[in-house]
């Protein structure tokens, strides 16, 4: 059995449509001649056999809409062939009757009847010419016709073509509408008054996710779209989110209105519908920037804003609040570049909200500052979610410097009049900033620790340089009588004053300076902010954070990163310059000159470079 092709809405309705014509037909064939042969038995005008043959044909035909699927897509040609076959053997039967006035009145009333079946198209006036050609080809050859001949050929003409206009006009006016609703720009379905979907355009098929047309026809239109069939006169405009059987979702704006389009039948209904997936995906990406941070994807100061007014009902107390840093950010990003800085934050955030349970609120406080709403939680389950953050942070691992969080907590046993959940996270803000002095050095260590393991796997060179100026400086200092404290300073600036290296490439760091090209020159001149930067924030060593800015600083006003000169530049930073380059000088990594050699250079620039008196002083210290 073929069941055919998928043919669509509009087709099935036509299919269904002249199935019932054609079943009519050979009910109507055999009826009326059982009539005759009861009632009228001696005036029966077409015999049994005859009627037996053309409803048998017409029975094939209605058969073969259901068996063939040929017959299915080609179904109109098929009609006409089944109504050529009814209208032949009428008029065979007028004409062989001298087109005795009955069957003359018959073959006008078919003709009326065939122009309203059929789409006023070509295809049908090409079958009226036939009509008309046939049957004034059979009446004028007639010997006793009981009609005027020419009367009946004129009237036939004129009803023939009449009636034709009229399905023309039919036509041309139903296929205008088709045009419309088929180019529409809008989804649109035709349904029936119970849901039957009638037809629909391409572009409701693509809205609703491409299903095959004979899979969407076999919907009822109120289920597909979640319309309701009793309120349509309420319905309006409507904005909903869909999801279709066959897997495919979007958000629609629906709109039903009932129509009386000639035709179609006046109990039939137009939904129209626009695909707003987009609109709302923006709206809702909108509305989740407003709420959350772009980087962690937690709750922001907006969303805490909003929710603050909900938390101070008795259904949500005792609240605690966690207030946690992420320690040394800032420092992270100065060292290791803020792309580092952001994934440390991210991991924080991750570990923080795998820590906490589902109906907790965590907002990204601040750049570095997180805190979490723990309703219905007393002292001790705050503390120990607490807990569970240090643990799973320490278990992290992350590269290069571990992930360290100093936190708070606090805890509001009964809502009362005057509470402010703002007064809570101060007291849990208070409480984590005690903690964060407490292990700032064990932190400042950590993160130096890490730089200087990343400055030893790029270029151990620059270690080992500072190491050596270290002791420059210290044998400076101690033939200068200096004091203990400032011998350690001008200890740790000789040893850290390059450690703004740390952001420069492998590739520069590696390279021999002769053959740097200037964009190498400015990524290594920018290596003296950098360092500023990371030593201002490292517990102990703030001290030593300007001399190692303005390092680099020339005595002649020639230097960077501001252009100081002489006693503008300060003590330390002079000093680190002299002992520097005498460094550089003398290394045996730059196929260093002899000692003599060595000071005689550097007394050659003082006064341009280095200030003179320092360089004198420093040559004579070591």
């Amino acid at each position: 059995m073929n069941s055919g092709p998928d043919l669509g809405p509009y087709k099935t309705k036509e299919l269904k449509y002249f199935r019932l014509i054609l079943f009519v037909s050979v009910i109507a064939y055999i009826f009326f001649g059982l009539l005759y042969r009861i009632y009228l038995p001696g005036e029966i005008p077409m015999s049994m056999t005859h009627r037996y043959v053309v409803a048998g044909i017409l029975g094939v035909i209605f058969a073969s809409t259901y068996l063939s699927g040929w017959v299915k897509e080609h179904l109109e040609t098929v009609m006409y062939l089944a109504v050529s076959t009814a209208f032949s053997h009428l008029l065979y039967f007028t004409y062989v009757n001298n087109y005795s006035l009955n069957y003359a009145l018959s073959l006008i009333v078919v003709v009326i009847v065939i122009n309203f079946v059929f789409r006023g198209n070509l295809r049908l006036a090409w079958f009226n010419l036939a009509v008309n050609a046939a049957v004034i080809s059979t009446v004028f050859p007639a010997t006793e016709p009981s009609i005027n001949k020419l009367v009946f050929s004129g009237s036939f003409l004129l009803i023939s073509f009449g009636s034709y206009v009229l399905s023309w006009s039919k036509y041309r006016a139903q296929e205008e509408y088709l045009q419309l609703f088929k180019d529409s720009p809008v989804g649109l379905v035709r349904a029936e008054e119970d849901g039957e979907i009638t037809d629909f355009n391409d572009h409701m098929l693509s809205l609703v996710g491409n299903p095959s047309p004979g899979r969407l026809a076999e919907e009822n239109v109120f289920d597909l779209l979640d319309i309701d069939p009793d309120n349509l006169s309420e319905t309006g405009s409507t904005e909903k989110e869909i999801e279709f059987t066959w897997g495919t979702e979007a958000w629609v704006d629906c709109r039903v209105e009932k129509t009386s389009i000639r035709g179609y039948g006046a109990d039939s209904i137009i939904v129209a519908c626009r695909d707003i997936s987009n609109r709302k995906e923006a709206e809702n990406r909108i509305e989740y920037i407003s709420y959350h941070d772009d980087l962690t994807g937690l709750y922001n100061r907006n969303f805490f804003k909003q929710k603050l007014g909900d938390l101070d009902g008795e259904e949500y107390f005792p609240v605690s609040t966690i207030f946690i840093d992420v320690d040394r950010l800032k420092l992270v990003n100065d060292a290791f570049g803020h792309q580092t800085g952001d994934d440390l934050l991210v991991e924080a955030a991750e570990v923080i909200k795998g820590s906490c349970r589902e109906d907790d609120l965590v907002f990204r406080w601040g750049g570095d500052e997180l805190v979490v709403i723990l309703p219905k939680t007393n002292s001790d389950e705050g503390e120990s979610i607490s807990q569970r953050i240090r643990r799973r942070a320490e278990e992290v691992g992350f590269q290069p410097v571990g992930l360290n969080l100093s936190l708070g907590v606090a805890t509001d046993g009964e809502p009362v009049n005057s509470f402010d959940l703002r007064h809570s996270i101060k007291s849990a803000e208070d409480r984590m900033y005690d903690e964060k002095m407490e292990k700032a050095e064990e932190v400042s260590r950590a993160v130096l620790n890490a730089i200087l393991d990343n400055l030893q796997d790029k270029a151990p060179s620059v270690l080992k340089h500072g190491r050596r100026v270290e002791r420059y400086m210290r044998e400076f200092s101690a033939a200068q009588d200096f004091n203990e404290t400032k011998r350690e300073r001008l200890g740790l600036l000789g040893r850290y004053h390059d450690i703004g290296k740390v952001t420069v490439p492998r590739s520069v760091l590696q390279k021999d300076p002769e053959d740097y090209t200037s964009d190498d020159r400015e990524e290594l001149r920018r290596h003296v902010n950098t360092g500023y930067q990371i030593v201002k924030r490292l517990h102990g060593l703030t001290e030593i954070a300007k001399p190692i800015l303005f390092h680099h600083e020339r005595w002649d006003g020639e230097g960077y990163p501001h252009g100081l000169d002489g006693t503008d530049i300060p003590y330390g930073s002079r000093l680190i310059a002299v002992a520097n380059l005498y460094d550089i000088l003398i290394s045996d990594v730059n196929n260093g000159l002899s000692e003599k050699g060595a000071k005689d250079a550097v007394s050659s620039r003082a006064g341009m470079e280095l200030d003179p008196t320092l360089s004198n002083t420093f040559l004579n210290s070591i």
